[in-house]
């Protein structure tokens, strides 16, 4: 048989086109332009009014109660874009931050010690009160001894060979305490804030009246972790202790004067 010559020319295949797609617009963003923090002050009646009073000035008094011990505070607070910074969280995100506090199960006073360090707010105190009472596993372990006790201080040979730090808080009012531990003396000073900048300030003049301490104690709050209080010490060759986070008790020459 033979083929003709139409028979040998090859069919037409009709390979699939890619379809193509238009971009109008592309924006790559790092980092989301909010965060839970910032959407739960939004959402907080009180923290939202807080927050506008420490961007744009506060009164000179205030009515409502739930702003009151903000009000009280306010030298401390300062804001981001968005949201307060001094710790401050709200009533959303509470449950949260208690929760992750008591996971290690530290005790009432721990708890309280630990997190003046990172957040506030006006019912702190009470919250981790009934968390530690109401937690069957801290009533437990209470009596149980510390595994890994922590090892005593050094007895200073002099005075003010070391000096420890706190904060007190009375009716509003906020005081740095500063102890010697060979002494005992306490030097008890009001601040109206408690920024670093302040606290240098502070520290320079009580360092000119009894001389500089060759190591000073703290705990680990914002302040006392900052660069700038860092670059203070190096400059004027002071030694300086943060207590690990977990032991509040290892500053307890100033947790017992507060």
């Amino acid at each position: 048989m033979n083929a003709d010559g139409l028979s040998r020319l090859p069919m037409q295949v009709n390979h699939p086109k890619d379809e193509e797609e238009s971009i109008v617009h592309y924006t790559h963003l790092d980092e989301l332009p909010l965060t839970s923090q910032e959407i739960a002050t939004a959402k907080d009646r009180v923290l939202s009014q807080v927050l506008q009073y420490t961007q744009r000035g506060w009164p000179n008094s205030v009515d409502d109660d739930g702003l009151k011990p903000y009000f009280h505070r306010r030298h401390e607070l300062f804001s981001g874009a968005r949201c307060l910074n001094m710790g401050t969280k709200s009533h959303c995100l509470q449950t949260k931050m208690l929760t992750e506090l008591h996971e290690g199960h530290i005790g009432m006073g721990r708890m309280k010690s630990l997190a003046r360090s990172f957040f506030w707010w006006p019912s702190l105190d009470k919250n981790i009160e009934s968390l530690a009472r109401n937690c069957h596993t801290c009533l437990n372990m209470r009596s149980q001894p510390a595994e890994a006790p922590l090892h005593s201080w050094k007895w200073p040979s002099r005075v003010w060979e070391r000096v420890h730090t706190d904060f007190a808080e009375l009716d509003g009012q906020h005081f740095f305490l500063l102890v010697d531990v060979y002494s005992k003396w306490m030097e008890v000073y009001p601040m109206r804030t408690t920024t670093t900048s302040a606290i240098i300030d502070l520290l320079r003049h009580i360092f000119a009246t009894h001389g500089l301490p060759e190591h000073f104690v703290s705990d680990n709050g914002p302040q006392f972790i900052s660069a700038q209080l860092a670059k203070f010490f190096k400059k004027n060759g002071a030694n300086h202790i943060g207590v690990p986070p977990y032991h509040p008790s290892s500053n307890g020459a100033a947790e017992r004067c507060v």
